[in-house]
């Protein structure tokens, strides 16, 4: 079964049997990037990385996109929603939303919430932050500025910046 599937610079990447694999559009040249992984979610992949949550693992981590050994970048037990952008990786915690350098290091508080139900980076500069409850947060991740820019929903299902739009999906 393939889980977490993404598309980056002309490769598909997903998850299968706790190892992050890739190939061809066309599902030639299939390969490994890694194995035996602590159930990784989240593809996310960032230059010549693929970062991802090693979810029984408590870190967030990334292999090369050329294959080879993982590493932490930082410990996060339970993360999740992962984003990375303007030289940092965002996720979800239960006290709100963290970050920390994609180079590795200590993760600290980036937007104190209940909970992000959904975080979406926007070019590598803006993070859009859906709290459980409360509005959309626009949050700029260079100079910390945030305005809000709409209102959230218990039934939003994703955030999804298309044409210099938020666009809301609701089931």
């Amino acid at each position: 079964t393939a889980t977490w599937l993404t598309y980056y610079q002309g490769e598909l990447y997903w998850v299968s049997n706790n190892a992050i694999r890739t190939s061809h559009p066309d599902g030639t040249n299939v390969q490994t990037l890694i194995s035996s992984q602590e159930d990784p979610r989240r593809l996310v992949p960032y230059g010549n990385y693929m970062y991802y949550v090693a979810y029984l693992g408590g870190g967030i981590y990334r292999v090369p996109l050329a294959g080879g050994s993982r590493e932490l970048v930082t410990a996060a037990s339970q993360a999740s929603s992962l984003e990375v952008g303007g030289g940092y990786v965002f996720f979800n915690r239960a006290d709100g939303v963290h970050s920390a350098p994609v180079t590795g290091g200590t993760s600290s508080l980036f937007y104190p919430t209940i909970s992000a139900r959904i975080i979406e980076m926007v070019e590598d500069q803006w993070l859009y932050i859906l709290p459980d409850s409360g509005p959309i947060v626009l949050k700029d991740i260079s100079t910390g500025t945030e305005e809000q820019v709409g209102f959230g929903s218990d039934k939003f299902e994703s955030a999804i910046y298309a044409n210099g739009f938020l666009c809301d999906a609701y089931a």
